[in-house]
């Protein structure tokens, strides 16, 4: 997402709106595991700012994330911030479930012990090959 804000307070101004922005794919970063942010602003641009906005981001998003930022100073930006935000690897709300791929080995009582684990695999998916 991405905000933009001028005058007081207007970094955190800029993260709130960054987080709620209508081009999200769900309306917000809640749940978000992984953000990249970027803040641009002008030479009066504090490094308070940028770290009240990171905050901000961090307090959106209600769990554990990995939150990597930057700062740009561009000279046409004085007294407005902008800043933009990427967010991935989501989980379900509270309630749903998390699904994970599982693969189940097959235990066999009978097997060569003697062969490589690999060696054994390869033979058992030649023979279920064979068997289709």
């Amino acid at each position: 997402g991405m905000g933009e804000a001028s005058g007081e307070g207007r970094a955190i101004a800029a993260a709130k709106l960054a987080s709620t922005n209508p081009l999200l794919e769900g309306d917000s970063i809640r749940g978000a595991r992984k953000l990249i942010m970027n803040v641009t602003g002008g030479r009066d641009l504090t490094l308070g700012e940028v770290t009240a906005a990171a905050d901000q981001i961090r307090r959106a998003t209600a769990t554990e994330s990995d939150l990597v930022f930057g700062a740009v100073v561009r000279d046409d930006l004085t007294g407005r911030v902008q800043i933009t935000v990427i967010a991935a690897d989501f989980h379900e709300a509270a309630g749903g479930k998390e699904e994970r791929a599982v693969r189940r080995e097959r235990i066999s009582v009978d097997e060569n012990l003697d062969l490589p684990t690999f060696l054994r695999r390869e033979q058992r998916a030649g023979e279920e090959g064979k068997a289709d």
